[in-house]
């Protein structure tokens, strides 16, 4: 009974409630993994972070650390970030923000076998081609699956500029609002490929200039 009562999407707890969960470094699935299920009030409210191989401050030498148990303080040390970014957000848009930016076109690889890996997109768009691919054979790609990521994997970067474009456009639907942000952030990634090109077309042409 509480517990249909705390996932009621109605209920206090619900409202203010992120479910955190770790996934393995590169996405890989791991031992200690869990997923939301088929529960789709759980779905809507589960975030995941890396949890594998973690360096923790103080930690005796050198250990690493693995487990869902660190996903929670990832989260809520992302959470006073936008709180300080952006100090009029409410407990709703920060929560709106985490979850409706987490990525949700991503690579998993193969923990028993890095050479095979899974392309996870979103929407058929993303949809990759593998056709380049010569290792086909552990090549493969999954459309996203909510039952497996929830809502997705936490990005900090676009976490800010969602709560960013939610504090100037409040009465947008969160879907509205991330096909606004995924559309600035492939605009920046194609600006910053277009310099990284430039700058190596130049080096070349003055690497060229000095052979002369």
């Amino acid at each position: 009974y509480q517990r249909e009562k705390i996932l009621s999407p109605d209920s206090f707890i619900h409202k203010r409630l992120i479910l955190a969960y770790a996934i393995g470094q590169r996405f890989t699935n791991t031992g200690w993994l869990s997923y939301p299920g088929k529960d789709k009030k759980l779905q809507e409210i589960s975030l995941y972070t890396i949890g594998e191989d973690l360096d923790l401050l103080g930690a005796i030498g050198g250990e690493l650390f693995d487990g869902n148990s660190f996903s929670a303080p990832i989260i809520s040390g992302t959470i006073l970030l936008l709180k300080q970014k952006f100090p009029t957000l409410t407990v709703f848009q920060i929560k709106e923000a985490l979850l409706e930016s987490a990525d949700r076109t991503f690579v998993v690889e193969d923990k028993k076998n890095l050479k095979k890996v899974t392309f996870v997109y979103e929407s058929d768009t993303e949809k990759p081609n593998l056709a380049p691919f010569k290792d086909k054979k552990n090549r493969s790609h999954m459309k996203f699956n909510p039952e497996l990521y929830g809502k997705g994997i936490l990005n900090l970067r676009s976490a800010f500029l969602y709560a960013e474009l939610k504090l100037k456009n409040p009465h947008l639907t969160s879907k509205k609002l991330r096909q606004q942000m995924k559309y600035i952030l492939k605009k920046r990634h194609a600006t910053s490929v277009t310099k990284i090109q430039a700058l190596f077309r130049g080096h070349r042409v003055r690497k060229k200039l000095k052979s002369l």
